[in-house]
């Protein structure tokens, strides 16, 4: 059963669920699991706590589903900026001057969220579907880029930390006595990311995303007996080998405090063959390793975003236009 808002603490299956549910999945798994399929991977890690909520994933999850981070260098940067510039070490006149700075980028980033505001949005949960089930996992709004076969979703690394304190601790009433909390916060510092900007819960975010994705096209698709394929937007087409299955660009920004002052832009190709994992358990379905690109931008030129977010998600000029313009 589905949590009833999303602010109920999350406790439904995807490489998710109590014990109980995923010993059930298994009996009632129709065949013995070929290598390499997932109920393969539950029942070979039987001793390894796999099936829970995404937002309980550790970095063990993404690595048995072949999925990774890859950290990206943007080679382009606007006349004055520089990703890499740290405020430690300031003098006390250039830490004033940044104050007045992060003011600025806070409402420039205002701006871009307001003009994101105009396209049209979709509902912030998204379904994680895993063998027949669903889980919801939060984001913090979901944009159609011209089509609705294009999702942009973004998602604040607090709603993340939010989310897994419920996850643990449960709501406020439900607080547990002085030992049990002591474990509790031992539970939650084990599923703390080493890099919070690599956590687990943006991987498995891009792979539901990528399934909304797909459902929308089938959905669009249900009355054509055209291939899917031809449906999605030039571009978010990827050029195919022999292998003729669709493969689906997935995007996200991820701001990583508040007030915010970088963005994250994440960006990923995965191949319908990849889900087909999660809707056949059993069945090992060839689809590689899946590669998760991201790169920091900053956000005091509005200007320079623009230019530069289309190289970073894997996205038209036009369609990053209608989400970054001033």
């Amino acid at each position: 059963m589905l949590p009833s808002s999303i602010a109920t603490p999350p406790s439904s299956p995807t490489l998710s669920g109590p014990p109980q549910a995923h010993l059930a999945l298994l009996e009632t798994a129709a065949i013995v699991p070929e290598p390499g399929s997932i109920n393969a991977i539950l029942r070979e890690h039987n001793r390894s706590r796999l099936f829970v909520h995404p937002i309980a994933w550790t970095m063990e999850q993404p690595r048995l589903l072949s999925c990774r981070f890859g950290a990206r260098k943007l080679h382009w940067h606007p006349p004055g900026l520089d990703d890499d510039e740290s405020v430690a070490g300031k003098q006390n006149a250039k830490l004033r001057q940044e104050r007045i700075e992060l003011a600025r980028q806070q409402q420039n980033f205002n701006s871009i969220a307001t003009s994101a505001a105009d396209l049209p949005r979709l509902s912030p949960v998204l379904a994680f579907s895993f063998g027949g089930r669903a889980v919801r996992l939060r984001t913090d709004g979901i944009f159609a880029l011209g089509s609705t076969d294009c999702f942009l979703a973004y998602l604040y690394l607090d709603t993340v930390d939010s989310l897994r304190r419920l996850y643990v601790y449960g709501r406020p009433y439900e607080r547990p006595n002085e030992p049990m909390m002591s474990l509790k916060e031992k539970k939650l510092g084990s599923l703390q990311p080493l890099n919070a900007v690599e956590d687990p819960y943006i991987m498995a975010t891009l792979i539901a995303l990528a399934q909304e994705q797909r459902r929308q096209i089938q959905e669009t698709t249900v009355s054509e007996s055209s291939d899917a394929s031809s449906k999605v937007p030039d571009s978010f087409k990827v050029p195919q080998g022999p292998d003729t299955s669709l493969i689906l660009k997935v995007a996200l920004l991820v701001i990583t405090v508040a007030p915010a002052r970088v963005l994250y832009a994440y960006k990923a190709v995965i191949p319908t063959a990849f889900l087909d994992k999660f809707e056949s358990l059993a069945r090992c379905t060839s689809s590689g390793q899946i590669k998760v690109s991201y790169s920091k931008l900053r956000i005091g030129n509005p200007e320079g975003l623009i230019d530069r977010l289309p190289w970073a998600l894997g996205l038209s000029h036009e369609q990053c236009q209608s989400v970054a313009k001033e």
